[in-house]
């Protein structure tokens, strides 16, 4: 069933709301974002110009344990000009009564069945108006101040995206981490280059670039994000890399991140695909052409490295065979050593399994 609700004027600039409007937080939630809030910035920047619009979409699916902590984090940012829109795919755990207690603040918000994630964002996408686009999925929480940061940074048409770091959490235990991202340019994440890191929730991007020859992966699980900001980077090289940290990420025994890990390898082959069929740009072409071909090497190379049943001259054919068809893949550590000891497997005098142990 479709559960709809549009709230605000795109054409009306949206002050997000103080504290005291909001709906009062459940018995025993203290601090950000249940008790404190950002301080509010100016209307005007110190310059006297307008702060950019930004519009931040949080897709939804049954994540009414940790929702109103992200609904909270967003709203309560003080900020002079929010577009905050709520794409639900039809949540069945008490979701949606959430959403509705916080609708008046909401830009606009859906509750109907969509093709996931992706999906859900390029929904919230297709409907911004502002220059700053970001999605914050719906067991995260942004980091108090962290829109006032992020629109200062962009400061100067030139910058096309603003990087900050990520406090990776674990919910409910004390173990945290500190995220920087880092390198993000798109030879570096195509080619998975040592020092480049990339990180979803701590980049922010120009709205207007991002709908600019992107091929949306809308069917992809896991690996959307990296596949956007892969062709937004050729596009569109100039992000500005900032220190603080703009957005907590929830580890969970449900979320993805937990769950369903080894299933992001998986797709990347998947996603090389994607890269050579979609994307308008020869170089980008060319770089995902010789990735998946390395990635079909180093697969080979474990799947025989990782069959003990297989003789060494049938392993030493596979690995070579595969070698000739992959002549520009530089050989790794991990790949020469493995190589080593498929050769090694049926040499005289050594015991099975031997160098492996």
């Amino acid at each position: 069933m479709l559960r709809r609700s549009s709230q605000t004027d795109p054409n009306i600039r949206m002050r997000c709301p103080r504290l005291a409007d909001l709906p009062p937080p459940p018995p025993g939630r203290t601090g950000w974002p249940w008790t404190v809030e950002t301080l509010r910035l100016p209307t005007q920047r110190p310059d006297g110009t307008p702060w950019p619009r930004i519009s931040i979409v949080t897709p939804s699916y049954n994540q009414g344990e940790f929702i109103e902590e992200t609904l909270r984090s967003v709203l309560l940012q003080g900020y002079p000009d929010l577009e905050y829109m709520v794409i639900d795919g039809d949540s069945t755990d008490g979701s949606v009564d959430i959403i509705r207690k916080y609708a008046h603040w909401l830009t606009h918000w859906v509750s109907e069945p969509d093709r996931g994630q992706a999906h859900a964002i390029d929904k919230g996408l297709e409907s911004s108006t502002g220059d700053i686009f970001q999605w914050i999925n719906s067991d995260d929480v942004l980091a108090a101040g962290a829109l006032g940061t992020v629109a200062t940074a962009f400061a100067g048409d030139h910058i096309d995206a603003v990087a900050g770091a990520v406090r990776n959490f674990w919910h409910d235990t004390d173990r945290a981490e500190v995220v920087a991202n880092r390198q993000i340019d798109w030879q570096s994440l195509v080619l998975e280059h040592r020092g480049s890191l990339f990180h979803q929730p701590g980049v922010w991007l120009k709205t207007e670039r991002l709908r600019r020859g992107i091929a949306h992966a809308l069917d992809f699980r896991y690996l959307f994000d990296w596949l956007l900001i892969i062709q937004f980077m050729e596009r569109y090289g100039s992000i500005a890399y900032l220190p603080d940290v703009l957005v907590h990420f929830r580890f969970h025994p449900q979320s993805k991140s937990v769950l369903e890990l080894a299933k992001f390898a998986k797709e990347r082959r998947a996603g090389y695909e994607f890269l050579i069929a979609e994307s308008g740009s020869r170089r980008l072409r060319a770089a995902a052409s010789l990735a998946l071909r390395r990635f079909d090497f180093y697969s080979t190379v474990r799947d025989v490295d990782a069959d003990r049943s297989m003789g060494g001259l049938r392993s030493a054919a596979l690995i070579i065979g595969s070698l000739m068809l992959s002549r520009d893949v530089s050989l790794t550590r991990f790949a020469a050593g493995a190589i080593k000891r498929i050769l090694l497997r049926g040499a005289p005098g050594r015991i099975p399994g031997q160098l492996s142990q």
